[in-house]
């Protein structure tokens, strides 16, 4: 289990209104109800309009509602992070997500289906992904934040963003046909690659 609050600390308030109306539609199907937009923002305590920003309909509100309880059992404990070695740090974070990624991989893939879709109906202004693994990635590079330019730590956080969870996965196995093992491979490979080449 996790021990990180994604409602605390670095995150913003549209981070902590989008996990409001997760756990909101989380309650009202424990409960046995089928959650439409606008009884998920009673739940939530959001008007119908700010639930409507975030989530167009209810298919991709439960989509992410599962993911996101699966991402809060992400097998990543802060506490047994290294305080210097960021190696340590961002491959404890990777076998973390990747875990999660395999573990939920077919309801990852319908999310992004209805993420990307949502994509081109709102000629690309839809703004569908939480963005959650920034979050850890800025816990797992916490070392060197204040070490590297401001460009370049930006440049690493991003290209972590990029080859961390279910996305690397997913592309390794459809793209290069890859099986699990040798996916997980690949991907470790390229982390530390990333690491050795940023973190000199």
């Amino acid at each position: 289990m996790s021990t990180f609050d994604l409602s605390k600390g670095r995150s913003k308030q549209k981070l902590r209104t989008r996990q409001q109306l997760l756990q909101a539609t989380r309650e009202l199907l424990d409960e046995g109800k089928v959650p439409s937009i606008e009884a998920v923002a009673e739940q939530a305590g959001v008007s119908r309009a700010t639930a409507y920003r975030y989530f167009a309909n209810t298919e991709k509100l439960v989509f992410e509602a599962g993911l996101d309880a699966a991402w809060h059992s992400l097998e990543f404990d802060p506490s047994k992070l290294h305080p210097s070695d960021v190696a340590q740090r961002v491959m404890h974070l990777h076998a973390a997500m990747w875990k999660n990624g395999r573990e939920t991989e077919p309801a990852f893939r319908r999310f992004l289906g209805s993420a990307l879709a949502e994509w081109v109906e709102t000629g690309g202004k839809s703004d569908s992904r939480g963005g959650r693994r920034l979050l850890l990635i800025d816990i797992a590079l916490e070392p060197v934040k204040e070490v590297l330019e401001y460009s370049e730590y930006n440049m690493l956080r991003h290209s972590l963003a990029g080859m961390l969870g279910a996305d690397m996965l997913v592309s390794l196995r459809d793209i290069c046909k890859l099986d699990y093992e040798e996916a997980e491979r690949t991907s470790r490979w390229a982390v530390m690659k990333l690491l050795e080449s940023a973190i000199r």
